[in-house]
């Protein structure tokens, strides 16, 4: 009986102590320390300190300083920063970092900005054609005549950028020995496996991001219509990023041993964050039980999870895992050695400052100039720009997703910019994206991964900020 009753007081004890731990990480952002988050803020030497620079250069855009500063105070972001434009003013110019950031943290520190590089990887496509180099209804096979195999002889440049060429995975995962081979430059292996690579679909409305792959198939392409012969990572260098003065500030692969001290670790939410803000509520919800104290999921979210718990087959999984690489443990940790930053991975594998990305969308919401420097003509910008696809459904990210001709996602945010904000995002938050119409452009890096692909609460929170700055 005296045992009985030790285990019900013990259980009870558990349960208070429990309850306690649940509530203080619900109240707490994902940077939150526990210790913090259990004293409530009571000691302030237990919870980070943010030390936030810069602001808003023109008072109109007071409302997108103040968004950066939020997600300071709710514990959102170890280091972060951003940029924007309009016209040719910088209206706002800003980084943080809190006393949790691993490493000093500036405002040319360097971050992994993921997909966010896929607007670099348009741009040169872009600029390639601008030159007279490819069309963008061309066959690929036209260029490259081992592409045509097992069926790919029909695929489009168009089709590839746009993420209709069913390559989003190949024939099989990438031999560690191809993706050694490409990045040490040699290029022979990367270009027989991908031509030995049938498409899963090709055309028409069937899309399915390219989250991986696009790159290397571009990569190839480019390679066979540029005179030289020049690399991808050389194009970019030579026709974008050299013009706009970001060789230092936009790096892919990293350029010196220098560089690497200006990287900063990307980090993910703690276990014990994600089990009680995102996993608890799903699990609950999923089966019926109605939790009013844990927090909603939204509908991004909740499909991200249902995806990864129900599903490891989605295409969006098997996708992601298009590519072998030593290490790979579906966790930013990889992404987090250095030699990985020497890999030529254009999709997904850019190093940058939320500056460098808010100048390369500022060229572009100037119709492809920066500073009085063309990086391509008002025909070629309009060519790769118009968005006349606004009903492709994206069967790998399970939504909407049209993409320009050049590959530029458009058409995004319709409800807060006229015509919609053009650009991309990078897994965790990172984003480069613009506006033509009112010649806007915003850049933002960070290295506090969030857990969505485009609905990142801190980057809805920029674009209300930003719309109702310019309306």
């Amino acid at each position: 009986m005296g045992l009985t009753r030790t285990f019900v007081k013990g259980s009870a004890v558990l349960s208070v102590l429990l309850a306690l731990l649940v509530a203080a990480v619900l109240r707490s952002g994902p940077a939150t320390p526990l210790a913090c988050a259990l004293t409530g803020r009571r000691l302030p030497q237990l919870c980070p300190v943010s030390n936030i620079y810069g602001g808003a250069l023109d008072p109109k855009f007071k409302p997108l300083e103040e968004a950066f500063r939020q997600n300071f105070l709710e514990d959102r972001e170890l280091g972060a920063q951003m940029a924007a434009y309009v016209g040719g003013k910088r209206v706002i110019d800003m980084w943080g970092t809190n006393d949790l950031s691993d490493g000093p943290y500036t405002n040319t520190t360097l971050h992994r900005v993921f997909s966010s590089t896929k607007v670099l990887e348009a741009l040169v496509v872009a600029v390639a054609a601008d030159k007279g180099y490819l069309a963008f209804d061309e066959p690929i096979a036209k260029h490259w005549p081992g592409f045509a195999k097992n069926g790919k002889e029909k695929i489009t440049v168009s089709d590839l950028m746009r993420h209709s060429a069913g390559l989003h995975v190949f024939h099989s995962p990438m031999p560690q020995s191809v993706l050694v081979d490409y990045m040490a430059g040699k290029y022979d292996p990367m270009a027989k496996f991908i031509e030995d690579s049938p498409p899963q679909f090709h055309g028409g409305h069937k899309q399915g991001y390219h989250a991986i792959t696009r790159g290397f198939v571009l990569a190839e392409l480019l390679r066979r219509v540029d005179p030289q012969g020049r690399p991808i990572q050389t194009l970019i260098n030579e026709w974008i990023l050299g013009p706009l003065d970001l060789l230092e500030d936009y790096q892919l692969p990293i350029k010196d041993k220098d560089a690497h001290a200006r990287v900063i670790p990307m980090q993910q939410f703690s276990t014990l964050y994600m089990m009680v803000h995102i996993l608890a509520p799903y699990l609950l919800r999923s089966r019926g039980l109605q939790v009013d104290f844990l927090p909603p999921l939204d509908s991004e979210l909740e499909t991200m999870l249902q995806l990864f718990l129900g599903d490891p087959s989605h295409p969006l999984l098997t996708s992601s895992a298009a590519v072998a690489f030593d290490g790979a443990d579906g966790t930013v940790a990889p992404f987090n050695k250095a030699h990985t930053r020497e890999w030529v991975f254009t999709s997904a594998s850019g190093l940058a400052t939320g500056h460098a990305l808010a100048r390369v969308a500022h060229m572009m919401a100037n119709g492809g100039q920066h500073n009085g420097k063309r990086i391509m003509s008002e025909a070629g910008y309009a060519a790769a720009t118009v968005c006349d696809k606004l009903d492709s459904f994206d069967y790998v990210l399970n939504g909407y997703f049209p993409h320009s001709p050049a590959g530029f996602g458009c058409g995004l945010h319709k409800d807060k910019f006229p015509g919609g904000v053009v650009g991309w995002g990078g897994w965790g938050g990172s984003l480069c994206m613009w506006n033509r119409e009112k010649k806007f452009a915003i850049g933002y890096a960070m290295n506090m991964m969030g857990m969505h692909l485009m609905g990142d609460p801190r980057l809805v929170r920029f674009i209300n900020a930003a719309a109702n700055s310019l309306n």
